[in-house]
Formats: structure tokens, sequence, C-alpha cells
């Protein structure tokens, strides 16, 4: 009996320490996926310590030099930090236009006096706070930029987060619309949005129902087109950036818009919703 005994005592504790391995390990899985996700969304935050201090854009033979504002403000009893890093532009021979891009730039990163302002959250859960704005393409008169905001707990916490991604026509004096950069014909807009849904699709995120009749904004950066869709879009904290190659897309985009692109000539953009 013994022996016996002693052999189901070995073949229990032998159980028992592979149970415990083995719930150890699913708990080590579960702990890396919830510090996988933290570090994806921290990584969404702006790293200021990346945004160059100065960059160059060559438009139409003409040098343009962006300047980036880098601006911290804390308030040591709410114990709260603001971030701002706002784009600064000088170069352009219209000073008129550049001085109404730089206003609104530097604009987009203005924070109010938490007395009722929107930047103003409950400082119970959130301590931090980021907005930053950048030129992320300027070619044949068309600029291109972008707001990033944030409100998170601290600097190193999951944030929720806004992005806003405009094209501004510098002849036109104006920002662009949808309808100024891809074409409205059934067939190019069918496409269009089948090539937005697949990308969403790879993502593993979903669309609501009516998505197409929100408004998307665009923007370019390294010979892409941005796509950016909100959150409301995605039913999601976040929204989502979708790049696409000027390749890619150029038999859907407006010819005026593809032509500029490529540095060809073309007329001014039709100004939706005017006559």
């Amino acid at each position: 009996m013994k022996p016996k005994l002693h052999k189901n005592l070995y073949n229990y504790v032998q159980k028992s320490i592979l149970f415990v391995l083995e719930s150890g390990a699913v708990a080590g899985v579960i702990l890396l996926i919830i510090f996988l996700l933290i570090a994806r969304n921290c990584g969404a935050q702006v790293d200021f310590s990346k945004i160059p201090a100065n960059e160059k854009f060559i438009n139409n033979r003409t040098l343009i030099t962006v300047r980036n504002v880098t601006l911290v403000q804390r308030d040591e009893e709410l114990d709260c930090t603001w971030k701002t890093a706002h784009a600064q532009i000088s170069g352009m021979l219209d000073t008129k236009t550049q001085d109404f891009l730089n206003d609104w730039l530097s604009g987009m990163t203005y924070f109010g006096n938490c007395e009722g302002d929107k930047e103003c959250y409950d400082f119970q859960f959130y301590h931090y706070y980021y907005k930053a704005t950048r030129v992320t393409h300027l070619q044949n008169d068309l600029l291109g930029f972008y707001l990033h905001e944030g409100n998170c707990k601290d600097e190193k916490t999951y944030c929720l987060e806004n992005q806003d991604w405009e094209i501004y026509d510098l002849r036109e004096k104006r920002f662009l619309q949808e309808g100024d950069i891809i074409r409205q014909d059934e067939k190019a807009l069918a496409n269009f949005f089948s090539m937005i849904e697949k990308k969403v699709t790879r993502q593993k995120l979903n669309l609501v129902n009516d998505w197409k009749a929100y408004t998307r904004q665009f923007g370019l950066t390294n010979n892409h087109l941005i796509v950016y869709l909100n959150n409301d879009i995605l039913n999601s904290s976040k929204g989502m950036v979708l790049r696409f190659s000027i390749d890619e897309v150029e038999n859907l985009l407006a010819p005026c818009f593809a032509n500029r692109l490529k540095n060809r000539k073309c007329e001014a953009f039709p100004v939706i919703g005017h006559h």
C-alpha cells in the first residue's frame, strides 16, 4: 500500500505544480496582453521630444521655413500639465495668408481657463493634456497640416485622443473639402469607400452602419493622401488614420487635385457650396 500511496501522492503533487505553472503562464499571457495594449495606447501620444525645432519645405521654388514652438504649463495646485507645440510658418510672399495660417495653427493649441472651457476635464482622472499642430506637406500651393490632441491620466497612460487633418489651398485661400479631392461620380466613390472598408477591416475595427454620411477629414504627408475617420465613425474611443499612396488613389482623385500633386498646371478648384 505504501508504494502505491507514495505514487499517488507524487502524481498529485506533480499535477498540482503543473496546474500552478500553467495557471501562472495563462496569467502571464494575460498580463502581457494588458501591457501591450497599454504600450500601444501610450505610443499614440505625441512624443514632443521628436518634434524638430525647424523644418523646411520648397513651394514653387520658394523656401518656406516652419518653426515648431513648444510650451509647457503647470498648475501645481491641480497637479496638471498642459503641453503644446504649434507650427509657425515664415518665408511666404503672401504675408497676409501666412499671418492667417499662423494664427490658426497657434489658436488650435490654446487651452482654456478651467472655468467651463471644453479643454478642462475631470481633474480627478485626467492630469495631462497635449495639443500639437504640424505642417506635413507643402507643394504647388497645397498645404497639409494636422492637429493631434489628447487628455490623459498622466504622460504614460491611456488617453482620449482626437486629430484634425486639413488641406489648405494657398491659391484659393480656403480649406479643401472632400469634393475638391475625390471625384464625386458613382464609380469613383464606390471604389473609394471600398478601399476605406478594407483598411478598417484589416485593423479588426467596425464602421457604423451609416458611416458614409459622416464627414471625413483629409491630409497630405510623405506622398500619401490621409483620410482620417473620427471615433464616431468607428464607434470607438479613438479615430483612425488611413494612408493611401498618391499612385494608389490617383484614378479616384479630382483631376485638378491630382494635377497639382504631380506639379502640373490646373484650373482653380470649384468652390463647393458656392456659385
